[in-house]
Parts: C-alpha cells; sequence; structure tokens
C-alpha cells in the first residue's frame, strides 16, 4: 500500500509486525511517499483476511488477491513448476485485479 501519511503506515506495521515500511522515490516536487507491504504469502493472507471486513473502496480487490494467494499457498511448492492451467489462472487473476483498479478510478 502507497501513501503520503506515515502514521497510518506506522500504526499498520504495529498491528502487523510481520511487515515493513519503506521509502518510494518519487520526484523533488511530489511529496514523500512510502511503502508499507509484507513479502510472503504466509503474511499477506491473515493481513487482508483481517482487514476485509474494513475495507471499502479496495474491497473487490482484496477479495481477488485473497483468493488468488489461497490458492498459491495450497498449490505452490519450492522447486514444482506450474501447469498450462494454473499459470492461465495467474493471467486471469492478474488482469482482473487490473480491471478493478480501472474502475476504482
Amino acid at each position: 500500500m502507497t501513501s503520503t501519511y506515515l502514521p497510518s503506515l506506522e500504526k499498520l506495521h504495529l498491528i502487523f509486525p510481520t511487515t515493513q515500511i519503506n521509502t518510494k522515490s518519487t520526484p523533488a516536487a511530489h511529496r514523500k511517499t512510502w511503502i508499507w507491504s509484507c513479502q510472503h504469502t504466509a503474511q499477506a493472507i491473515p493481513i487482508l483476511e483481517a482487514l476485509l471486513p474494513y475495507l471499502v473502496t479496495k474491497r473487490a480487490e482484496a477479495q481477488v488477491a485473497l483468493c488468488y494467494l489461497r490458492y498459491r499457498a495450497r498449490h505452490a511448492h519450492p522447486g514444482v513448476r506450474y501447469s498450462k492451467q494454473e499459470l492461465r489462472q495467474h493471467e486471469l487473476v492478474y488482469w482482473r485485479l487490473r480491471e478493478l483498479k480501472k474502475e476504482a478510478k
């Protein structure tokens, strides 16, 4: 999540300590921006599940992402390649998320 208001991201980091906050490089004329993120599927699932009841604007995106992450958690194994069907499913989720982002603008 990207934001120009650091206190909100710091609060999320306190609630979800496995996350991190990094500075996003922006042109000098723009406001300073930070990115709050987590690095692993195992971290993202409980965070999205906890935030979902409070989301309004990004709820549909979070639901699609949560379904995708749950699928990956069940089927991803180190060194195992995805089947053509699984790769197609990943692609469909990617395009659905892009559509939802366009709708939100």
